[in-house]
């Protein structure tokens, strides 16, 4: 009791003593109180991340389920806070300035997610300017949680303006705390949030599978909250320029070439269509049919110029080849803001330029990276393919009507360029049991499930060769010319593990040449009708050869006989010494793969990577 009275009633023996106490009270409820808006403000965020979402509530119940995506969406806020607390000695300026910057970024994804169904992600906001352009067409709504938001956010500076008055005192220990912050961060980043394992680790789709899917950048990305996923972005804003780089230089090697217009009398429509998981399994012999899937495209393929696509991906990774082909690029790049493309180019030359793919928009994010390709239009699933998803799967049988009925409707008064992506034959194919009585081909050496599973992809391929020659029926009768290109972007899933290829005793395992190429090869197909043949005075026939998919389009122009632009012939250049270029540092030189070229390849290839960094930054 004496202690106590001591304690809190005033005496010249006791006063240091209770002002070293209430000071000590008051740093301890500071910190506790930085510490709980901390927390709270990681939380909001991470509210707002799901909040443009219907399922917002399963999706903020995952968080929590996942104590690491807590964790690393509030430490960020928490170290700005100190930081702030730090820097300032003023609490309410440590809730006021780490609120804006939170709060501004999540409301800005927010908005992106609900609008253009796109997240945000840190190279956004190198093209901040261009966001503001796109934002001008939606309307901007605030919910009631924003608004609710902004008066907590001001209600808790006011409070700690007026109740948190503890200051530290020596401005060492103030310089202290705020270097040691930087250095925790910056430690946190380079080994937790710039980490691929840890990103890995934090993926929060397999559980809630039901609301959200692996095939969607958006929620890929929203799945591991805001705050988290923009830190890990910022590795990848950079896009370091090739080593050498000088802008001067690049553009002084591309002045080396000129760009062609397409000669009014050449001007042929182009209908391309990149077919889903579409390989020609007739190459591998250890396969007996028993009723042929490919009938139709042997057909064709003995009329048209063919060839071979070596790709960068198996099973799956579609946006790579589809991206390799209209951009020319040699590697798959993020693309955020608008980009020259082949797209770009055949509108340049008077073309009526679009494109379709008969599933969701948001898959690959297609909806907005298509927008920056050049296209004037490119329809989705939401759009116009109701009547395809009768069968549960946009059916090629739909889809290329659907093509048919758009070049039937394009504008008269100019030639016609489309890209298009198919949807049927997306695996993976169901082992417990077959979709259709017509067997393709024979159980020879294959279990039960590869049995069903090669016999579902097979019938898809049937599905798809039926399709096709409705297409090519359509485009021979008709007096237009008319180029049509067909390739496939990877070969299919055929089992876990790929078990079904071993099974067939198809290696691949990408051990050798032969293997790499059993894994990577998909066909393609340049046909012309009669009208497009003679206006470009070429048969379309022959062998086409086998390259990467950037090098598709320069075929095309080639059998037209079309220059095409500056980075065409570039690649043109780059193609008679290096006729593959993988992501994986995989090269083909000479008709051998290699991980190292030579010197005078390595040299071209070095230039061209210079010119395509410039043509894609600059053009």
């Amino acid at each position: 009791m004496n202690t106590l009275r001591k304690i809190f009633f005033y005496s010249p023996e006791n006063a240091g003593k209770k002002r070293t106490l209430f000071r000590n009270l008051h740093w301890a409820v500071n910190i506790l109180a930085l510490l709980l808006w901390s927390w709270g403000l990681g939380l909001l965020s991470l509210y707002f991340a799901a909040a443009g979402k219907v399922y917002t509530i399963p999706l903020c119940i995952s968080y929590v389920r996942k104590p690491l995506i807590l964790l690393l969406n509030i430490l960020p806020v928490l170290m700005m806070t100190l930081f702030l607390w730090f820097v300032s000695n003023r609490a309410w300026i440590a809730v006021i300035g780490s609120a804006v910057p939170v709060l501004l970024l999540t409301w800005v994804n927010y908005f992106k997610v609900l609008l253009r169904g796109d997240a945000l992600f840190a190279m956004d906001i190198k093209y901040f300017s261009e966001a503001a352009d796109i934002s001008e067409g939606y309307t901007l709504t605030f919910s009631t949680p924003m608004i609710l938001t902004v008066v907590l956010v001001l209600v808790c500076t006011v409070a700690a303006f007026f109740l948190l008055k503890a200051r530290i005192r020596p401005l060492g220990v103030r310089i202290a705390g705020a270097v040691l912050v930087v250095l925790v961060s910056a430690l946190l980043l380079n080994t937790v949030y710039f980490s691929d394992k840890v990103y890995k680790k934090t993926d929060n789709i397999p559980r809630n599978e039901w609301f959200l899917t692996k095939w969607s950048e958006t929620d890929k990305y929203i799945c591991r909250g805001m705050l988290y996923p923009f830190i890990h972005s910022i590795k990848n804003a950079a896009d370091p320029a090739p080593e050498g780089y000088s802008k001067d230089k690049a553009a002084e090697l591309l002045a080396g070439y000129e760009y062609d217009d397409i000669p009014g009398d050449k001007k042929v429509n182009i209908i391309s269509i990149m077919l889903e998981a579409y390989s020609d399994f007739t190459r591998f012999e250890s396969i007996n049919y028993t009723n042929d899937p490919y009938e139709f495209f042997r057909q064709l393929k003995a009329e048209s110029c063919s060839g071979e696509l070596v790709t960068n991906i198996f099973a799956g990774g579609t946006n790579d080849t589809e991206r390799a082909f209209i951009t020319g690029f040699t590697k798959l790049y993020e693309y955020r803001t608008d980009t020259y493309t082949y797209a770009t180019y055949f509108k340049e030359q008077g073309y009526y330029v679009e494109g379709a793919h008969p599933g969701y928009g948001w898959f690959y994010n297609r909806q907005n990276v298509n927008s920056h390709f050049g296209f004037e239009n490119y329809y989705f699933l939401e759009q116009k393919y109701d009547e395809m998803t009768k069968d549960d799967e946009p059916s090629d049988e739909a889809f290329f009507n659907f093509l048919i009925s758009q070049f039937e409707n394009r504008p008269k008064d100019k030639p016609y360029f489309s890209f298009n992506v198919s949807y049927q034959n997306h695996g993976p194919y169901a082992g417990d049991r077959l979709n259709s009585n017509i067997e393709y081909a024979t159980s020879d050496g294959l279990s039960e499930a590869g049995y069903n599973i090669l016999n579902k992809y097979l019938h898809g391929i049937a599905k798809t060769d039926r399709a096709l020659r409705t297409l090519v029926e359509y485009l021979r009768g008709t007096d237009e010319p008319v180029v049509l290109l067909i390739f496939g972007d990877h070969k299919p899933w055929l089992g876990d593990g790929s078990f079904v290829y071993e099974e067939l005793g198809i290696d691949v395992s990408r051990s050798d040449d032969q293997s790499y190429f059993n894994c990577y090869n998909t066909p393609y197909l340049i046909w012309a009708n009669e009208a497009a043949k003679k206006a470009v005075g070429n048969d379309f026939m022959g062998n086409g050869e086998s390259f990467s998919p950037n090098f598709l389009m320069n075929k095309v122009f080639e059998l037209c006989s079309w220059g095409g632009h500056e980075f065409m012939k570039a690649s043109n250049d780059l193609k008679q010494y290096v006729d593959v270029v993988s992501s994986n540092g995989v090269y083909r030189e000479n008709g051998k793969l290699t991980s190292e070229l030579s010197p005078q390849a390595q040299d071209v290839m070095q230039d061209f990577l210079k010119m395509q960094y410039y043509w894609r930054k600059e053009r």
